[in-house]
């Protein structure tokens, strides 16, 4: 189970109190990392874009939901246990064009397994 730091990750305070510029980096850089983007079937919808952010750190989970909430954005927040002996996975997730391109506009990807995704659709 290791020693348990990644249940502490948190983002900085200085980049909390930090002007938009600074947050949306540090959120891109959490997404090229922990994140995810897909085409999700909502059954009325089989292509319904999809940005998830999946971590173990609780705090980190809530700071990047409370962030991305004070610019509007629309937040799906699941907590998901895979297994009896695994961690919790708190997940964050962005849904729907309007959220995705709200996203890409305001945040971004670098990660070049993000951006050869993109390119398919």
């Amino acid at each position: 189970m290791g020693s348990g730091k990644a249940k502490r990750v948190k983002i900085p305070k200085d980049v909390i109190r930090a002007h938009w510029k600074i947050k949306s980096r540090c959120l891109k850089g959490i997404a090229d990392s922990h994140g995810s983007f897909f085409r999700s079937d909502k059954g009325y919808r089989r292509d319904n874009p999809t940005i998830e952010i999946t971590t173990i750190s609780k705090d980190l989970a809530m700071q990047i939901k409370a962030i991305l909430e004070d610019r509007d954005f629309r937040v799906g927040f699941r907590d998901w246990v895979p297994r009896e002996d695994w961690n919790t996975r708190y997940i964050i997730s962005i849904n729907g064009d309007e959220m995705y391109k709200k996203w890409i506009g305001e945040i971004g990807f670098s990660n070049p397994r993000h951006h050869q995704k993109l390119n398919k659709i």
